[in-house]
């Protein structure tokens, strides 16, 4: 996006979206703060005009610019600009706890016990504050958070925890009570009252914090059914019973406090957070654990590095701007198109959650991509596709990195595989590769002008327009290509005859070159799809992608102003 002028701040990066609101990568308009990152969080103008939702955005504001301290997200600033209220709060460079977890299920290792009991003692921290919290007249506020979870604790990179989003928070002084009609949170994280729309209090909090720790020991939710029906009776009715960390039993100390917190009746679980907290710090006292914010900053170093390397390398080097943003304001397809329109040679850097992959062009076309999610590395691949036994795989890990040869190279000079079975193989482990990222729909990408691969890289016969066609059409997920197309199915359609050219190399069917002519015959997509479907039988889906692919080639055009 352009960097653009709301009120007193200049909004320089989008960098999140949610229901109710838009998080901006801001910096006020002042000499003494230009260095200072800030994190603006703007209602979305569709909520302007809903009362209800305008109070709920500016009650979390005003609690939480009650509330000073280290372990809770600091606001600096509340108001409206144009009638849409905003809040201005301390930029967080780092990652939320979901993503943490997520990274290390992916990337297929745990997070380290200190590591995990230093997390959950400052999130104990940051509760006890906010549950203890008093305005400037001296009176308890009663606060309570109400949607304690992983995607609402932020861990910066230099070792701080925050907790952060009081979107659904009460205190007594609210209007509205606490009981009431309507579920509100993350339902995996209700706590039985929560469902039953009792009476509660700030105990849910507690009982989230025990399903974080949790979640952290076993890298899974306590309660993880898709169908929301089953999952309410879940939380419920089964008792969790079993806490596996790393496939040994947790010290029976550390189960029973997890135990207590995540009890069903109120009545047994810990009566405030500094109660649980006591009791964590005490497991840690009595093991002999040392905890402290470097441990958790060279963590996240480690884990992020790629990550890290990157913008350091944007910070000291010039990049191509064009091509660096959010993934989910610019599908990842789109960029890739783009650069092999362009015929770049270059890497382009995707991450998302910890999961990264470095794709690498050459004059526009694709030739070799690297990652380091688990079930794509070359061992990993290769047992799965049933070529080689894992234990013949484990075994040619273990020499190749003794004798010093690349694992593949290994494979081929042993007679384990034929040179042609193992181009075959790093042919499709590469398009799997794609595969996996054009699923995605959250992230962020950075492309990096003329860097080529240290890696001896086959060439690849993959194909471009064509194949990234069929990547589309069997991998990305139809809500994706339908919330993009959200943005422009009402703008009248343009049609750019200079990428005639490039249709011709996606080879459309004729089945499909059909859909042209009934755009150009209607005035938006939505009567475009509309007649495709209602009048002519296509499938939806279908439909989506191929106007999709049309847009994300420059044929079909839209007037969309800037965000």
């Amino acid at each position: 996006m352009n960097q653009i002028v709301f009120g007193n701040y200049i909004l320089t990066k989008r960098i999140g979206t949610g229901g109710m609101a838009e998080v901006f990568l801001a910096r006020k308009m002042s000499s003494a703060n230009i260095s200072k990152p800030l994190a603006l969080k703007k209602l979305l103008d569709k909520h302007k005009n809903d009362a209800e939702v305008v109070n709920l955005f500016l009650n979390e504001g005003r609690l939480m610019s009650c509330i000073m301290h280290p372990n809770v997200i600091e606001v600096y600033d509340v108001g409206e600009v144009e009638n849409t209220p905003y809040l201005v709060m301390e930029y967080i460079y780092g990652k939320d706890l979901y993503s943490v977890i997520k990274s290390v299920s992916s990337i297929g290792i745990s997070i380290p016990l200190d590591i995990i009991l230093y997390i959950i003692s400052e999130i104990l921290e940051g509760l006890h504050t906010i549950h203890t919290a008093k305005d400037n007249k001296g009176n308890n506020l009663k606060i309570i958070h109400g949607d304690i979870n992983p995607s609402n604790i932020f861990i910066s990179f230099e070792g701080e925890i925050k907790i952060g989003d009081f979107g659904i928070a009460k205190s007594k002084f609210d209007k509205n009570k606490t009981k009431g009609n309507v579920l509100k949170g993350k339902i995996s994280y209700l706590a039985p009252e929560q469902i039953m729309l009792e009476n509660f209090n700030q105990q849910i909090d507690i009982y989230d914090a025990g399903l974080i720790l949790y979640e952290m020991l076993t890298l899974k939710k306590a309660f993880d059914e898709t169908n929301d029906e089953r999952l309410l009776y879940e939380i419920l009715n089964c008792e969790i019973d079993e806490i596996i960390y790393n496939n040994k039993s947790v010290d029976p100390t550390l189960k029973n406090i997890v135990l207590k917190a995540i009890q069903k009746d109120p009545k047994k679980r810990y009566k405030s957070a500094q109660e649980f907290q006591a009791d964590i710090n005490k497991f840690i006292k009595d093991k002999n654990i040392r905890i402290n914010y470097m441990m958790l900053k060279n963590f996240m170093h480690s884990l992020y590095e790629e990550q890290l390397d990157n913008e350091a390398l944007i910070n000291n080097q010039n990049h191509n701007k064009e091509f660096s943003g959010s993934i989910t304001i610019t599908p990842i397809s789109k960029i890739i198109v783009q650069l092999m329109k362009d015929r770049m040679t270059g890497r382009l850097y995707v991450e998302n959650s910890g999961i990264y992959k470095n794709i690498y062009f050459k004059d526009g076309k694709i030739y070799y991509v690297s990652s380091n999610y688990q079930p794509e590395l070359i061992g990993e691949f290769i047992a799965r596709k049933g070529v080689l036994p894992k234990e013949v795989i484990s075994e040619a890990l273990r020499i190749s990195k003794t004798e010093n040869l690349r694992f593949i190279d290994y494979l081929v000079i042993k007679g384990f595989l034929k040179p042609h079975e193992m181009y075959n193989l790093l042919t499709e482990q590469v398009k799997e590769k794609i595969y996996h990222l054009l699923s995605w729909d959250k992230g962020s990408y950075i492309y990096f002008d003329k860097e080529i691969t240290k890696q001896d890289a086959l060439p690849l016969n993959l194909g471009d327009f064509e194949f990234i066609y069929q990547c589309i059409s069997r991998y990305t997920p139809t809500y994706v290509i339908e919330n993009y197309i959200s943005n422009f199915i009402f703008k009248p359609i343009k049609f750019n005859n200079d990428a005639i050219q490039y249709i011709e190399k996606i080879r459309f069917n004729a089945y499909e070159l059909r859909l042209i002519k009934i755009a150009m015959q209607k005035k938006n997509l939505n009567e475009a799809i509309n007649e495709a479907v209602l009048t002519h039988n296509y499938k939806k889906d279908e439909v989506l992608k191929v106007y999709y692919m049309l847009e994300i080639i420059g044929y079909l055009k839209f007037d969309i102003p800037n965000p």
